[in-house]
């Protein structure tokens, strides 16, 4: 696989390209699942079928082997439903949740935002006081943050025992 550059998602018409790529992307699928199964010892099989192709007919690869891939198969489609859909990971769950961390991740940097600008008001007021009817609009949220980090000061020399 190419790193560093973008690989174009259309069909390789050269057919020995073809083959050659066919091979090493299983190759390399093969090789990730496996170590997906030694490091987090988890039970998992993959089955490629190659489809026909012009070489000749239906390919087909396993992994690990025949045998265990259709008993890991039996074991999942003997499960419930709801068991079924309890460990299954679809994209759209995976979407979900990283859907769910940007959005919290946007509220810490939108209040570490605010409170960066509330500080940056302070300072503007401490320099020149006359700068506070500029900030009139602002006040009402500059003295809740003021008295928050009040609250944390007293708390502080609490913990000092000052």
């Amino acid at each position: 696989m190419p790193r560093g550059r973008r690989v174009k998602l259309v069909r390789i018409s050269d057919e020995r390209r073809r083959q050659a790529t066919l091979r090493k992307r299983k190759e390399a699928c093969i090789k990730s699942l496996r170590a997906i199964c030694r490091y987090c010892r988890a039970k998992a099989c993959l089955i490629i079928c190659d489809g026909p192709n012009d070489l000749g007919p239906n390919d087909e690869n396993v992994w690990p082997s025949r045998m265990q891939a259709a008993t890991l198969v039996e074991k999942f489609m003997s499960m419930s439903q709801l068991e079924r859909s309890e460990k299954l990971v679809t994209q759209e769950k995976v979407i979900q949740r990283l859907l769910m961390e940007d959005t919290k991740k946007l509220e810490e940097l939108k209040r570490k935002n605010d409170e960066l600008e509330l500080e940056e008001m302070m300072n503007d007021l401490i320099v020149d006081p006359a700068a506070i009817a500029t900030a009139y609009g602002k006040l009402n949220k500059l003295f809740p943050y003021i008295d928050g980090l009040k609250e944390k000061v007293d708390a502080f020399c609490i913990d000092l025992n000052v």
